[in-house]
């Protein structure tokens, strides 16, 4: 017994206390998302207030915040690994909260960058080590579904982002500033940033009352050697991720161009429905918040009830199989955006593409939890999440802006640059998660 998926004993804790403690994380993640997208709504007077071309917004969205998330993942998943993971998520929540607010106060294309990057630091140690403790909560064979969970938080906290955000924008319209208590007054976008970061503040205290570390188990039989100290040594990390090179190196970059997909994709569609579909900013807010919630919550549990059911059945890889198919149904949606001209039938296919993206996502991070000791789960974690935020989530957006600004030179042509990316990076992406698929095959040497 030598495989990676040799049968070791799940951890005891309780149904009860492992799924209230998974819910805890992905609503503290859900925070997280609220304060990551709400830029993606505030496009346009963002634009207009600080003189911004697409190309910088798109920089703003994507490489101002996963260049500093992706880098910082690796050590403070490192971090995770050897001490408290809550204290870990507590200081990230504090730092990501307090820089979010500070985003209302940007005054130029620069201040707004250094903001992207601080919110990004702070949330950089959010995933790595919440995943790490679910992991130690669920057997092997069911952890496909909380991770599906958890990742809910994405869409809950983005939706939530932009529905919150067309409503305050719909409250404060017709008014050139707000009255922030102890601020003054406040153009209405700054004032949003400044409400949202706020909100970090009572869940920071809450977090610290309500969460508990779990003990640490074990899902692999490798063994990872430790030092004098009694820690890993990079080297030690690196050799297991060397040993399984084949599997991990086509699933990060199968992943990272699917993840420049969707990135490209989920943060362009607000400014489509605005700007080619002409939905007032509040309605798009409103809508395609709910929809995000609504269509993200259906695609994250389907794809992992699904995955829990097959892996059941003896399909280990099934993470990896449906993660790897989804995207299709999302590119499809997103090309449909080309053949229709009313504002329903658009809100209805972001909707759609939403769902096929959902499974993506949750799923993508599950295939690789199941073949990763215990000690090393932050930091593989961090590691994925620096290459895909750096090479996928941060040029997604990017893409798209420059398609646009450099290839039709036509703002209304958006969404023709949102599907034109989207063929491309998915027929890239598809041969090599199929190869990745074969590799995790081969890990369990049936």
């Amino acid at each position: 017994m030598n495989g990676l998926f040799d049968r070791v004993r799940p951890d005891d804790a309780s149904a009860w206390r492992a799924w209230c403690t998974t819910i805890l994380l992905a609503l503290t993640a859900t925070l997280a998302y609220i304060d990551r997208t709400l830029l993606n709504l505030l496009v346009e007077p963002i634009k207009a207030d600080l003189s911004l071309s697409d190309t910088q917004v798109g920089v703003l969205q994507g490489v101002a915040f996963s260049l500093f998330y992706g880098t910082l993942s690796v050590p403070i998943g490192r971090l995770a690994d050897a001490t408290s993971r809550k204290r870990v998520i507590m200081t990230a929540m504090l730092a990501w909260s307090a820089v979010t607010a500070a985003t209302g106060f940007a005054t130029s294309y620069l201040t707004m960058f250094l903001c992207r990057a601080g919110v990004a630091a702070g949330e950089a140690g959010v995933s790595p080590a919440s995943g790490s403790m679910i992991a130690d909560l669920f057997p092997r064979a069911r952890l496909a579904l909380p991770m599906s969970v958890y990742t809910m938080s994405i869409y809950v906290g983005s939706g939530l982002a932009l529905f919150l955000g067309g409503w305050m924008i719909g409250q404060f319209e017709g008014q050139p500033t707000v009255a922030v208590p102890l601020l003054g007054e406040m153009v209405p976008w700054r004032a949003s940033f400044v409400i949202v970061g706020l909100l970090g503040i009572p869940w920071f205290l809450l977090i610290g009352v309500a969460l508990r570390e779990p003990r640490r188990t074990e899902h692999t039989t490798y063994q990872l050697q430790r030092n004098a100290e009694g820690s890993l040594s990079i080297r030690e990390v690196a050799g297991f991720l060397l040993r399984y090179r084949s599997f991990f190196a086509g699933h990060f970059l199968g992943f990272t161009l699917a993840l420049a997909m969707i990135s490209g994709m989920l943060a362009w569609m607000p400014t489509i429905l605005i700007r080619v579909f002409s939905m007032p900013i509040e309605e798009v807010g409103r809508a395609f918040g709910l929809a995000y919630i609504l269509c993200g919550l259906a695609g994250a549990f389907l794809g992992g009830w699904c995955s829990n059911r097959l892996s059941a059945r003896g399909r280990r890889q099934a993470p990896l199989e449906l993660a790897m198919l989804a995207p299709l149904g999302a590119l499809a949606c997103t090309a449909g955006l080309l053949l229709v001209d009313d504002p329903t039938l658009a809100l209805a296919l972001c909707g759609g593409t939403v769902f096929f993206i959902a499974p993506t996502i949750s799923l993508s991070a599950a295939a690789y939890l199941l073949v990763t000791p215990n000690r090393v789960r932050a930091q593989v974690s961090g590691l994925f999440l620096m290459v895909t935020g750096v090479l996928g989530i941060g040029t997604g957006p990017i893409i798209v802006a420059m398609i646009t600004d450099g290839v039709f030179a036509d703002e209304g042509m958006l969404h023709y640059s949102l599907a034109a990316a989207g063929v491309v990076l998915c027929a890239c992406m598809l041969p090599i998660l199929a190869y990745a698929r074969k590799a995790m095959m081969a890990l369990d040497l049936w």
